[in-house]
């Protein structure tokens, strides 16, 4: 866990003991477990998970703008033969939400999961929500990617960028379109480089849904989809 989350973190878990008062804020979220037993080697294991998702509301305004951090954790350890690094604390996510500040934007600051409809990271970051209306969006992100064998570690955004947005678009209550890009740096060279379109269509009971997306790396199509349902 690197300083900021641990900062994130701190100031969530105060928070959850010490509320500053009625009606100042909120916490709500989530508990899961789970619970493994298998043989190894020569060992056996007995090995728990503890799964919390929460979201503390720190601030919230009479005309709906709100400060928000939200923070996705995971605990582990064996009851049988422990691993050197037990019990170990995984934080996913950890970031600051504020709404409507500026108006019809929504900011988020810290670790998180970023999706658009050619690909998903976790970074870093920062990500930029802009909603003109109920019919129209923009969001746009960039930061530097967590990588899976190191993730106390916070890259290089030159190194490591992640970063992109998504368009989104509903011309009509039975049709929403979209138009996503994303690209990703691994070590200074750019990994991954994507440019989507998709729309999805409601007739009726049924909904039809199609995507199609280029790899701008090697200039060739990636991926065309079509579902439908009923």
């Amino acid at each position: 866990m690197n300083r900021v989350q641990r900062l994130f973190l701190h100031v969530f878990l105060l928070h959850a003991l010490f509320p500053a008062g009625a009606g100042a804020g909120e916490l709500t979220g989530r508990v899961s477990s789970d619970f493994y037993a298998y043989q190894g080697l020569d060992e056996d294991h007995f090995r728990t998970y503890l799964r919390f998702r929460g979201s503390m509301l720190a601030w919230r305004a009479a005309d709906g703008r709100s400060f928000r951090i939200v923070s996705s954790l995971r605990w582990t350890s064996d009851f049988a033969d422990k691993l050197p690094d037990d019990p170990s604390l995984f934080v996913y996510e950890t970031y600051a939400r504020l709404t409507g500040i500026p108006r019809q934007v929504d900011l988020y600051v810290g670790r998180q999961f970023v999706y658009t409809g050619v690909g998903s990271a976790l970074m870093d970051g920062g990500r930029i929500f802009f909603r003109r209306n109920k019919n129209y969006n923009v969001c746009v992100f960039g930061g530097s990617g967590v990588k899976s064998n190191d993730p106390e570690k916070v890259n290089s955004i030159g190194d490591d960028l992640v970063t992109g947005g998504r368009l989104g678009a509903r011309p009509d209550k039975n049709t929403k379109l979209g138009l996503s890009l994303m690209m990703k740096r691994r070590g200074g060279e750019t990994s991954y480089f994507r440019a989507g379109i998709d729309g999805r269509r409601y007739v009726g009971p049924a909904e039809v849904f199609a995507r199609a997306a280029y790899n701008a790396s090697v200039h060739r199509l990636a991926e065309i989809l079509a579902r439908a349902v009923y």
